[in-house]
């Protein structure tokens, strides 16, 4: 509950990209959705194993890269995380030159029951 749909992701990524006017995208990319629950085959599976009741969860990720200062990546950050739907971010990397403008690369996933992801 409070999740965003894999095929809102994007959107939703981009619209709070663009409420920070000091972050430049660069590009974006999707993942390939992981399943999180390693569900049995039906045949495997014993009666009442609650593994074989429940739907395989899946991680829907994407990677954004855009460039920005440090200020301006943790308030992204922040906005993500205040968001009220449940949007995760797992990696962050900053690749700082000689100004106080970094290449920043993170990524970015949500959780559904649906393994089909957008393409970007």
């Amino acid at each position: 509950q409070g999740l965003v749909s894999p095929k809102d992701m994007a959107k939703l990524v981009g619209q709070v990209l663009q409420q920070h006017r000091g972050l430049e995208l660069i590009k974006i990319e999707s993942l390939p959705s992981v399943p999180l629950n390693d569900n049995p085959k039906k045949g495997d599976a014993t009666k009442g194993d609650a593994r074989a009741q429940s739907k395989p969860l899946y991680k829907h990720g994407m990677q954004i890269q855009f460039k920005g200062s440090y200020g301006d990546t943790v308030r992204y950050l922040r906005a993500l995380e205040a968001l009220p739907w449940k949007i995760f971010w797992d990696k962050v990397s900053l690749d700082t030159g000689a100004s106080a403008i970094s290449t920043v690369t993170v990524v970015i996933y949500t959780l559904s029951l649906q393994e089909g992801w957008i393409g970007l």
